[in-house]
């Protein structure tokens, strides 16, 4: 019998891919998330889950090898509210941790993992200073040696959610 797909979540809120991880099977082995009450509702619902606060102080050569590792990293300098300073804003900024963690753990890894990375954001990202941040999202996963990409954008009211809310899906390996 083949080991556990293992998953591990940054920025996870509270928790929307760890539920959707163990919904088929794959085991959330830790996350990462700066906010108190995000963190208890974790706990709550992810007591077994080991807890990291903030993405800056965690290293890809400490945290525990996954197959998955997954992030929704903010979206507010992203989004088409707002004045949308994009990569440069100091939230949305926060994604190049989320690729400095990637390359660290396949570098401790020697490649081997993580096997996949998946990304969620807003659809602001592809048309923010006319499609440069979105290349420079592509550029760095492939800098983080992702060989493989593919996205899509979807709507949250496709998928039973009582609201239209359009996000993008990206998936490496």
């Amino acid at each position: 019998m083949p080991s556990q797909i293992t998953h591990g979540e940054l920025f996870a809120g509270i928790g929307g891919f760890a539920l959707g991880a163990e919904l088929v099977g794959i085991k959330t082995l830790w996350s990462v998330e700066i906010d108190k009450f995000c963190n208890r509702v974790l706990d709550l619902r992810f007591p077994e889950t080991r807890r990291y606060t903030d993405i800056r102080e965690v290293s890809g050569y400490e945290l525990a090898p996954v197959d998955v590792i997954s992030a929704g990293s903010p979206c507010q300098d992203l989004s088409i509210a707002g004045r949308r300073p994009g990569l440069e804003g100091e939230r949305s900024g926060l994604f190049m941790e989320f690729i400095r963690i990637l390359k660290e753990m396949r570098n401790a890894t020697n490649g081997a993992f993580p096997r996949f990375a998946v990304w969620e954001n807003a659809t602001g990202a592809l048309s923010l200073n006319k499609g440069w941040d979105f290349d420079a999202v592509l550029t760095a996963f492939h800098d983080a040696a992702c060989v493989e990409l593919a996205y899509r954008v979807t709507n949250a009211e496709k998928h039973g959610v009582p609201q239209r809310r359009r996000r993008i899906i990206l998936v490496t390996r």
